[in-house]
C-alpha cells in the first residue's frame, strides 16, 4: 500500500493582506495523498477543521497528491501536525 498522509509545517506564510489570522506557523503542509484525486477540500476540512479554524485549502492541481491548509492561528496548524501527522486517512 501507500505510505499513509504526512503532515508538517510548511514556510510559506499566508499571502495577502488578511487581518483575519493566519500567516506565519498557520500554513500545514499534507503529502501523500491519494493520487486520483478522491480526496477534495471538503474532505480535508472535515478532519483538520477538528483542530483549529480553517482558513483556506488549497490541493495541488499538478499534484494532487500534495495539499496546503491554512489555519487561523498556529495553535490549530501545531495541534493538527502533533495529531494527524503519519495518520492514514479514509
Amino acid at each position: 500500500g501507500n505510505p499513509p498522509p504526512q503532515a508538517g509545517h510548511s514556510s510559506r506564510g499566508a499571502r495577502g493582506g488578511s487581518n483575519i489570522g493566519g500567516g506565519v506557523g498557520c500554513v500545514v503542509s499534507v503529502g501523500n495523498l491519494p493520487e486520483d484525486g478522491r480526496v477534495k477540500a471538503d474532505n480535508l476540512f472535515n478532519v483538520f477543521g477538528c483542530y483549529g479554524n480553517v482558513i483556506r485549502i488549497r490541493i495541488n492541481p499538478e499534484k494532487k497528491s500534495s495539499a496546503l491548509i491554512e489555519f487561523m492561528t498556529p495553535t490549530g496548524a501545531n495541534l493538527a501536525v502533533r495529531y494527524l501527522n503519519e495518520m492514514e486517512l479514509h
